[in-house]
């Protein structure tokens, strides 16, 4: 289930191991390729400045510090992403805006409806960058 036909690259922050793996799968099952996933800030900046990205999944907090650098260098290169969280996002607005939200926990149908969200919100087209 690509969305809208098209195969995405999709950046995965996570420094939950597990957590990080269960979207991989899901992503990849649904026809997508995952950068990643990392689990460091770093890491995540890196490809943020560098790769080719269609979208991004960010957990909020990475080993106790804000996710929001990522989220401000995705949003300089015009990438779409979520923040992925239990927390309350009025809580998070600061740091990420007016990011969409995907609610710790979710399900594989919550993180496909998100990426459709992500896809749609920039009208489907993308190129890969």
């Amino acid at each position: 289930m690509e969305a809208n036909g098209q195969r995405l690259r999709i950046l995965v922050l996570d420094d939950e191991a597990m957590i990080a793996g269960e979207i991989k799968l899901l992503l990849e099952d649904a026809g997508h390729e995952v950068v990643g996933p990392v689990g460091s800030l770093e890491a995540a900046m890196q490809l943020a400045d560098t790769a080719a990205i269609d979208l991004a999944i960010l957990d909020a907090h990475i080993r106790h510090l804000s996710s929001g650098p990522v989220a401000r260098r995705l949003s300089e290169r015009a990438i779409p992403f979520c923040v992925c969280t239990g927390d309350e996002m009025d809580e998070l607005r600061s740091d990420f805006g007016d990011a969409e939200h995907l609610a710790k926990p979710f399900g594989e149908t919550d993180l496909l409806s998100m990426v459709a969200s992500l896809t749609a919100a920039r009208g489907g087209a993308f190129a890969s960058r």
